[in-house]
């Protein structure tokens, strides 16, 4: 929704019309106000109009959530990879306290476990996020479903997830 701006300094404004200056400022510019000096009339909307708003408002909406989720999505591995790395560092630094050592490491497995978990719900939220993007918009989405058995999205998760695991990194 683009925002309607009054040229403020470009004219001498009085007193009385300052509300409606300031109101005018910040009236949308799709006609559901009518700003003049002296009176302020609110239009009533059409439900269609209503309709297209929240249809608009939710797109929109959907849109930053998503954006958002994909920055969880990336930031979520970097996250384990440090919480691994530390943890097998101490490792490395208690050599004498083997118990200690086992502790370390299963808070290193507990942790990576439950980011997993975390990273299967991220994912599935998301692709509830495009199956609607989707479904309200079809010639806007952009589907990457991939034609060949290794670009199927099971065969490049899996293999990610392979080769970045951190058994795989100490080899």
């Amino acid at each position: 929704m683009s925002w309607y701006r009054s040229t403020l300094f470009q004219e001498p404004v009085s007193l009385p019309e300052l509300p409606f200056l300031i109101a005018s400022l910040l009236a949308p510019v799709d006609h559901m106000y009518e700003i003049r000096p002296g009176a302020l009339r609110m239009a009533v909307p059409t439900a269609e109009q209503i309709e297209h708003h929240i249809r608009l408002a939710a797109f929109e909406q959907n849109h930053l959530s998503f954006r958002s989720l994909n920055q969880q999505m990336w930031q979520i591995p970097l996250i384990s990879m440090t919480l691994t790395g530390g943890l097998w560092f101490g490792v490395s630094r208690v050599e004498d306290f083997p118990l200690f050592q086992f502790a370390l490491l299963f808070l290193a497995a507990a942790g990576n476990a439950a980011l997993f978990i975390v990273i299967h719900r991220l994912r599935y939220v998301m692709e509830r996020y495009l199956n609607w993007l989707e479904n309200k918009y079809p010639p806007g989405f952009v589907s990457a479903h991939g034609d060949r058995w290794y670009h199927k999205s099971f065969v490049v998760r899996t293999s990610i997830q392979v080769t970045c695991s951190p058994e795989m990194s100490s080899i």
